[in-house]
């Protein structure tokens, strides 16, 4: 994102709205876990399964 060509502007969104130069939220909870990412700009078609992502975490006792 920070390079020295000017002709390169790509689109980035963070789940923290306020960092989103549209300041629109661009990642939604779908369910229970999985995450919707939108990636037009202005909430796009608002479908929110353009990437869908889905962790599972477990703690183990040692």
């Amino acid at each position: 994102m920070l390079d020295s060509n000017t002709n390169n502007h790509p689109k980035v969104y963070f789940a923290f709205l306020g960092a989103n130069s549209d300041q629109v939220d661009q990642i939604r909870l779908l369910k229970n876990n999985p995450f919707g990412f939108e990636d037009l700009p202005n909430r796009g078609d608002k479908d929110y399964k353009n990437v869908i992502m889905q962790g599972n975490l477990s703690v183990n006792a040692v």
